[in-house]
């Protein structure tokens, strides 16, 4: 539980991306015309749902002694 914490709390202070000049290039493309007051859904007035994954990709460092882990 705590360590799960501990990866939330990390995901959530670190806003820092590394990318390449493609990937910035094609975010770029995708976000020109974004209107983030529209919703891609056929009635306004009902919720969307959003469902998304998580996948570790190396784990870097294990502190056992605080509980957080280093993660790449």
């Amino acid at each position: 539980m705590r360590g799960s914490l501990c990866l939330a709390l990390a995901a959530s202070i670190l806003h820092v991306s590394l990318q390449g000049e493609f990937q910035r290039k094609l975010y770029k493309d995708l976000v020109r015309n974004y209107n983030p007051l529209e919703r891609p859904v056929a009635n306004d007035s009902l919720p969307l749902t959003v469902y998304f994954s998580l996948s570790l990709l190396q784990i870097m460092d294990v502190n056992t002694r605080v509980g957080c882990h280093g993660l790449l």
